[in-house]
């Protein structure tokens, strides 16, 4: 194997697959000088070898690379669909690719420009080899758009199973940042004035793409430079970036690992002209301050919750992987609980999981494609409470600093301290061996701490986490532990009413009760008994609200109840997860239940 640097994707290959995959090369005409004795770069001028290059040399991360490298087969598919997907490209040659019908505004539009005439089966070994191609190609045409539902994985010969989805994502994504192959040129094409004159050959000679790569400077980026000659294609080159950053975002939401990059910037240098470059931009301050803000959250404590919340989430996902595994929550106060720390033994976070998840605002790693059909698993006993990725700004509610340490299996812990969520964070590898999990120390700010009466934060902790199917042990500042959740939905007889009328709602996965008050005075004779509140509505073991509306009106003075709802049942919950939303004929079924 020649021209490649050390420990590239093709090192993984076993001779069997490298010879497979020669022998294809060579039949589709395709010239990969690794698989030659040529270092010549004339060679590697096609479609797939460049395509291949550029997911090996940046644009796959280690945490995919290693998921990739685990199962060789996913490497030998992943070059094998690039040969085909190059074939398909470079027979894409319409030059006076001018139709208006034909402009696309989806988030993937190459399936308007290339026709899938499948993979060449002459070309390939085996049948099951064919069809994992072409489910490659045709998610390629499709992935992110929502109009073609595919298998996320299928197995092999028996053995681990293809990651289908994500091997079609990377080959998009790829060819996406190669500006002068034929299906990208059609799409900036698309992009011209209906009335320009331009046509592929025209194009080309008006841009010279100078470099692609993550961005020296900028955070999670990829930079495009670019010299361009003239301004009606730099205005599309322009278009094509924002075409480009909506495809990265629509596949960082489905796929799984997630690309480490979440920005894409054409840095367009004009040879001969003056352009104007003019977009709206977010402040980034002002965000995060409206995130934190007292109109999202106003409740102080509530960044308890919210970091239970991420708790719970990571033990049930280890869970989820270690069947064996027992999961555990902590909450400790300090002696004059100037600190409160949140600790868990789940999955933890490592460095890339911390700049692909934690450090994007707004975007939660449990509301993949994968991770939802988890949740919706009623075999599972347990599901994903993240939604909105924002929960941990609420520590600057209260916060002077915010400690992270965390550790994943396989890893080295690492020590993140925020002291300002507009600067930049402290950032160490962790000296000492800590636990597989995460622990989150907040440091109040000193006009906090006229709050901080342990007693007050337990007593908002038995409300919201009671329900919990995990258990978390709070330590007081005295050091008296004790114990929330787990606590059954289900009324326990109470002395005081002497309780006799408890009602069992009819869920398939969620639970619900309601109880009825009453006094008996005498033999067979209740007195009903005034009730205040209605129905606790609480989502996957954690409290959200209270409403009476669910009760007949004549019922509420009377009538008090709890609804745990999980699975396919739960229901869509507000940013500050205080207020539910019920979705169509939801709440029509839930009345008629109670």
């Amino acid at each position: 194997m020649n021209g490649h640097r050390p420990d590239s994707l093709y090192d993984h290959l076993v001779t069997d697959q490298r010879q497979a995959l020669a022998l294809m090369a060579t039949r589709l005409g395709i010239i990969d000088k690794r698989f030659f004795n040529s270092s010549e770069p004339s060679l590697q001028d096609g479609l797939a070898p460049r395509v291949i290059d550029l997911l090996d040399l940046w644009l796959l991360d280690e945490e995919q690379k290693r998921d990739l490298k685990a199962n060789n087969w996913d490497i030998f598919f992943l070059i094998a669909s690039a040969y085909e997907w190059g074939r398909m490209d470079e027979g894409s040659t319409n030059t006076g690719y001018r139709d208006k019908e034909t402009q696309i505004d989806t988030i993937d539009s190459c399936s308007d420009i290339i026709q899938l005439n499948g993979c060449d089966q002459s070309k390939v070994n085996d049948n099951q080899q064919v069809e994992i191609i072409n489910l490659i190609l045709k998610g390629i045409l499709t992935v992110g758009t929502g109009s073609e539902v595919l298998p996320l994985t299928l197995p092999y010969r028996g053995g681990d199973p293809v990651h289908i989805q994500f091997l079609a994502a990377s080959l998009r994504l790829a060819t996406a940042f190669i500006l002068d192959c034929p299906a990208t040129i059609k799409q900036i094409l698309s992009l011209l004035p209906l009335h320009s004159d331009f046509n592929a050959k025209r194009l080309k000679e008006c841009f010279t793409v100078l470099s692609v790569g993550p961005h020296p400077h900028l955070q999670a980026a990829v930079r495009v430079r670019i010299k361009c000659t003239h301004s009606e294609v730099h205005r599309a080159l322009k278009r094509y970036e924002s075409r480009t950053q909506h495809l990265l975002s629509g596949l960082n939401r489905i796929v799984r690992p997630r690309f480490l990059f979440t920005m894409v910037y054409f840095e367009i240098i004009p040879d001969g002209y003056q352009p104007i470059d003019l977009k709206f931009n977010v402040d980034t301050s002002s965000a995060l301050q409206l995130f934190m803000g007292n109109t999202l959250y106003t409740d102080r404590r509530v960044f308890l919750r919210e970091l239970i919340q991420n708790s719970v989430d990571a033990c049930n996902l280890r869970q989820f992987y270690e069947p064996d595994y027992i999961p555990a929550i902590h909450v400790d106060f300090n002696s004059d609980i100037s600190e409160i720390k949140v600790r868990d033994n789940g999955v933890g976070m490592s460095k890339q999981w911390i700049e692909k998840y934690f450090l994007n605002i707004g975007l939660s790693f449990y509301q993949s494609d994968e991770i939802i059909r988890i949740n919706r698993d009623v075999d599972i006993q347990f599901s994903f409470i993240s939604r909105f990725g924002i929960g941990f700004l609420s520590c600057f509610l209260v916060a002077d600093k915010v400690i992270v340490k965390t550790r994943q299996a396989n890893e080295d812990g690492l020590s993140v301290t925020i002291t300002n969520i507009n600067d930049y964070f402290d950032v160490r590898l962790m000296q000492e061996k800590i636990p597989v999990g995460t622990e989150v120390t907040i440091v109040l700010k000193e006009n906090n701490l006229r709050y901080s009466r342990s007693l007050e934060y337990l007593g908002y902790l038995k409300t919201n986490v009671r329900f919990l199917p995990i258990s978390v042990t709070v330590t007081d500042e005295q050091g008296m532990l004790r114990t929330l959740g787990q606590e059954t939905m289900d009324y326990n007889e109470e002395i005081r009413w002497g309780t006799k009328f408890t009602a069992k709602l009819n869920y398939n996965s969620s639970k619900g009760y309601l109880l009825l008050r009453v006094v008996e005075n005498a033999e067979y004779i209740y007195d009903l008994e005034a009730s205040q509140g209605g129905i606790s509505i609480f989502q996957d073991g954690i409290f959200i609200t209270q409403v009476d509306y669910l009760l007949p009106e004549s019922a509420r003075n009377y009538f008090v109840g709890r609804l745990n709802l999980v699975g396919e049942e739960k229901c869509e919950l507000s940013m500050d997860r205080n207020r539910i939303y019920w979705g169509k004929d939801q709440l029509a079924q839930t009345k008629k239940r109670v």
